[in-house]
This record gives structure tokens, C-alpha cells and sequence, in this order.
């Protein structure tokens, strides 16, 4: 079974032979590592140079900047191996990894998409602090919508197959990239969380979903509002009803009501307004607004 780990670099050059080093060391030999870069400004041609003739390290650029999202779908796309996992410019994994994962999916043949839980890492060497807080484990009865609807995937995997069945990665997302199309492969079959530690997630603060926390905002509504509509208006496995997708949205409101509380009425007002217009008609409910006011009304009291 061959396991493809595509990465979309920009601007990474200073991290990518960390990345390689923690690929090269994995247990489980039959692997491709698929780079695409993205128009990076930095050294990163210059570092990828020196891997590119590995016989299993496939390098690709972009002639125009297309985002995660494109870089992603370029990779995925040129990747020959049955199960795909989506690996950070600037993260890494255990030797044990991919490993763990294979095994997974061959004990498990109905799954087809896989994630794991993450180390918290220290940002100058990866070395390991603890088990990541926002990587959680799944619930009885687990799905990704339910479970990590708009959470981190770490380490995220699917099998290309089911991949095959979607529209793909949105291109038109700058980030969330990840939840949007874990959404989308739990349409096709059965989502699994195996509880090991398997990423090394380095929290960089310039990474894309940190750069504009209110374009992150923005882009994980989006994801949300188009998983809504898709599986509304389907069969679609793991379907979502009104009242769930107003329960994600509520608790996603008061996880970052911190934030909106933090800034200026002005941009409060901003904020509030972005977030309307991303909702669906059918749940702009008083009973909504009033569970919202008085989420943040509870945070501006602790």
C-alpha cells in the first residue's frame, strides 16, 4: 500500500529539510513525497534543488501563485499512492507515522479517510513540548463533522479513491483548507480518528491561518456554510440538519467570542456583520442571537 504525503510549500525554505529528515527516517518504506511550490520568493527552489533526485521525492512549481488550496490539489493530483497525507510546509512526523497509518487502513479496509492526534512542538527544532490540546480524539459514534467540524486534522489522511469522488480542494479558500476537504471525503464512507500522537505541528505565527485570525473566521464559515448546503441538498452520508449545523455555529461563536470581545466596538460591529452574512437565511433566529449575546456577555464576565 502506498503512501503519498503531499505538502504545498510557500515561503518555507528554512523548514523544508527538517520536513524531509522526518520523512526520510519513517519505519514504512513504501512512501512518495510530492512538493509543490507555489511561487515561493524565499530560498525554497534552492533548498528543494538539493532533494530532487531522491527517486521518492517528486518536486513541482507553480509558474502562477494559486494557495494552499491549489498547491494541494496540484499534489494530490500528481500522487500515484492509494492512501494521500496532507503534511505542513513547516511540520514533520514521527518515525512511526505513516507505519501506524497503514496499518490502520488495512485493519479498517471500509475507512477512507484517517486523522490522528498531533505533538505541540517547539518552533525553532520541532522538538516535541506535549500532546496538542487541539487535536481531540473522536467521540462514540464519531464523525469529522461532529467531532472536529472546524478543529485541526492532524495527521490528516484519506485514500485517493474517495478523494476521486469530490469536487476536490477549494481553490477559492486561503485557509481552512483542510477542514473543507475532510468534510467532503466523510460524504464518501467512513472517517476514523486513530488516538496516537503521529504529527509534529509546529505552531508558526505566520502560518496562513494565523496571519488574518479574522480571514481564518471567515474562510472555516464558509467551509461550514458550504458543507450545509451540499449535504441539504443530497444524500449525502453523515447528512446535516438545520438544528446541528445552528449548535457548530453557536459553539464556534462562543470558542471565539474571546476574540471579537477583544477588539474595539467598531470592529466588534464589523465582525458581527461578516459573520451575518455567512449564515443561511433559515437559522438567523432570535434565539440564535440571544444564545450568542449571552456567550459573550459570560466571557466579558469571567
Amino acid at each position: 500500500m502506498k503512501f503519498s504525503i503531499v505538502v504545498a510549500n510557500y515561503n518555507n525554505g528554512k523548514y523544508l529539510p527538517k520536513l524531509i529528515d522526518t520523512v526520510l527516517a519513517q519505519t514504512y518504506q513504501d512512501w512518495e513525497l510530492v512538493i509543490v511550490d507555489d511561487c515561493s520568493t524565499d530560498d525554497s527552489q534552492e533548498v528543494l534543488k538539493s532533494f530532487a533526485k531522491h527517486p521518492q521525492i517528486k518536486i513541482y512549481h507553480h509558474e502562477v501563485n494559486q494557495g494552499a488550496s491549489g498547491a494541494f490539489k496540484t499534489a494530490t493530483l500528481k500522487a500515484e499512492g492509494e492512501i494521500i497525507g496532507m503534511l505542513g510546509a513547516d511540520d514533520g512526523l514521527p518515525p512511526n507515522a505513516l507505519e501506524e497509518v497503514t496499518r490502520a487502513y488495512q485493519e479498517n479496509p471500509e475507512v477512507v479517510s484517517l486523522y490522528t492526534l498531533a505533538y505541540d512542538c517547539k518552533f525553532d527544532d520541532l522538538s516535541v513540548i506535549e500532546v496538542y490540546t487541539g487535536s481531540r480524539g473522536p467521540s462514540e459514534n464519531a464523525t469529522a463533522l461532529l467531532d472536529n467540524p472546524l478543529k485541526n486534522y492532524n495527521f490528516q489522511t484519506f485514500k485517493k479513491s474517495a478523494y476521486l469522488q469530490t469536487s476536490g480542494f477549494d481553490t477559492n479558500l486561503k485557509v481552512a483548507v483542510d477542514q473543507d476537504i475532510f468534510l467532503k471525503i466523510e460524504e464518501t464512507g467512513k472517517v476514523m480518528c486513530l488516538a496516537k500522537p503521529l504529527y509534529y505541528y509546529r505552531q508558526n505565527m505566520n502560518g496562513i491561518s494565523r496571519v488574518s485570525v479574522k480571514k481564518s473566521m471567515m474562510n472555516q464559515k464558509r467551509v461550514m456554510l458550504n458543507t450545509y448546503y451540499r449535504r441539504k441538498s443530497s444524500n449525502a452520508r453523515n447528512n446535516i440538519s438545520r438544528d446541528l449545523y445552528l449548535n457548530i455555529l453557536r459553539a464556534y461563536h462562543h470558542e471565539k467570542s474571546e476574540f471579537i470581545r477583544s477588539k474595539s466596538p467598531l470592529q466588534s460591529i464589523w465582525l458581527i456583520l461578516r459573520t451575518l452574512y455567512y449564515l443561511p437565511g433559515d437559522i438567523k433566529q432570535k434565539q440564535y442571537w440571544k444564545t450568542l449575546w449571552q456567550a459573550l456577555r459570560m466571557k466579558q464576565s469571567n
